[in-house]
């Protein structure tokens, strides 16, 4: 169906405000009407919705339900010196540090997932589901019937070729 974000770093373009809440400002509102059952997913604004995403960051709320939801954001921040350490070493990386083969410009835990299942779809079908994030930089093409029946037959390689993916680390930030 229809996926909104707010508050994310990876839509291009940018477009509306920013949702923000502070000490000045005080806690933030956002009341939203919908006309049928609904997902959300609360992420950092450089991640995305993913299918091993936490459970506990997720909730349905049901058509004619009301919800109230209060988020505790823990800010890491960290000295200035972490970037100079090695990634091997650190163990995790930065946003800025996404590799070039994948399909989002900003380094997250989710994001690296994503782009491996996508270069698995590539490897072995030289193309990806008409449903998976496009990346204008890769010029990646989307899968024809031909290409469908491709992912379809090889399933289960993806799914293990994504389980594997060892370059996925934790998010430095």
């Amino acid at each position: 169906g229809t996926c909104y974000t707010i508050n994310s770093a990876l839509t291009q373009p940018k477009y509306g405000k920013e949702l923000f809440c502070n000490r000045e400002n005080g806690p933030g509102k956002l009341k939203m009407m919908v006309t049928e059952d609904i997902q959300i997913f609360i992420h950092h604004p450089n991640d995305i919705p993913f299918r091993d995403g936490e459970k506990d960051l997720k909730d349905t709320i049901l058509w004619g339900s009301t919800k109230n939801i209060i988020v505790k954001v823990t800010e890491i921040v960290n000295d200035e010196t972490v970037p100079k350490i090695p990634i091997s070493q650190r163990r995790c990386r930065f946003s800025w540090e996404s590799d070039a083969k994948h399909i989002y410009d900003l380094y997250s835990y989710s994001t690296c997932q994503t782009s491996c299942y996508h270069t698995a779809q590539v490897d072995l079908c030289n193309c990806s589901h008409h449903l998976m994030p496009r990346s204008e930089r890769l010029k990646i093409p989307i899968c024809n019937f031909k290409g469908l029946v491709c992912l379809t037959e090889n399933v289960m390689k993806i799914s293990e070729i994504r389980k594997s993916c060892s370059s996925c680390i934790s998010s430095c930030e």
